[in-house]
Order: structure tokens, then sequence, then C-alpha cells
């Protein structure tokens, strides 16, 4: 759960570009400690998968898969191949499988979200009664993590693949430092 979390946040993915992921979309390059997803440009088209974004190592004294997108795309790698074995080579194998090694749904993603939420004891509702948690939660929550630890706004929008300053709603409450 922490691995798909972590990727999801550091590569600001959309719940559906999550749900869609395969596992062949990931590189993981274990000379350079360097973890790549090809992506797509358009939240219209999530399987395009037109730009490749990266992520280096960013542990500091130990390896911490709980919060490096290199070493938690690492460890998923190993839970799926200890639970797939060679059926996450194939073409079309999730990224982030269900149980039976099938592609889990939008609604499921949500329901990721809000249980980490509660484990967090997190409210699921604002004081008027909304959810707090959406589609874009990965987004948010990766745009705000960025920003807070220190990344340029601008390059948090590359990240995002945003063509617009959408990124600016996200990010606005993150606090200055």
């Amino acid at each position: 759960v922490q691995f798909v979390a972590v990727l999801c946040t550091f590569f600001l993915l959309r719940d559906l570009e999550a749900t869609t992921a395969e596992f062949g979309d990931m590189t993981l390059d274990t000379n350079d400690k360097k973890v790549s997803l090809r992506l797509s440009m358009s939240k219209n088209d999530p399987r395009a998968l037109g730009c490749e974004r990266s992520w280096g190592c960013i542990c500091w004294d130990e390896v911490d898969a709980g919060s490096c997108p290199f070493h938690a795309a690492l460890t998923l790698r190993d839970v799926l191949r200890d639970k797939f074995g060679d059926a996450i080579t194939a073409e079309g194998f999730p990224l982030f499988p269900s149980d039976d090694g099938g592609f889990i749904k939008d609604n499921d993603m949500l329901t990721l979200i809000e249980d980490l939420a509660q484990r967090l004891d997190e409210p699921l509702f604002t004081k008027t009664g909304q959810r707090r948690y959406g589609k874009h939660s990965w987004r948010a929550t990766g745009a705000v993590h960025l920003s807070e630890i220190g990344l340029d706004t601008a390059k948090g929008q590359l990240i995002g693949r945003w063509m617009c300053a959408v990124v600016l709603r996200y990010v606005r409450n993150a606090p200055i430092a």
C-alpha cells in the first residue's frame, strides 16, 4: 500500500493513470538508482504514454522505501515478483494489480486513499459534508509534498504534466519555508 502511495504522489498520478498503469511502463535502473514511468500527457487519454518522468533515490542515511520513489518502485517490483512470478513481465500486467493480478477499478483507488486517510485519523468529509478525497488526491498530495520539500512549483508543474497553473491551487496551502 505505501509503495502505491509513494509512487502515485511523486509521479503526480491521476487515479485513472494509476489504475491503468502497466508494469512495463516502469523502468528501474539499479546502477543509477533511478525509476522512470511512461505517462500520458493528457487526462483525456490516460494510456497515450506521451512522456517519461524519472526520480532518483532520495534516501539520506538509510534506505527508506516508504518515502523514496526509487526504493518504493524497487520494493514494489520485488513484492510483485514474489506474488506473481514471471507474470509481471507479460505485456499488459498492471503496475498496481488487484490480489488476483488484474487491474484495479478507480473506485478501489479511492477506497485505498480513504483507507490511508482513516489510518492517519484524517476525516473523510469536510464540515459541510463534502468528501475530502477524490480522483486527484494523489496529484494534490504530491504537489503539496513536493512543494514542502523545496521543489520549485514550475518543476512540479512539469512533473505533473499541467499545461496551466492549476498546480498553484494545490500548493497554495503548503507552508512557505
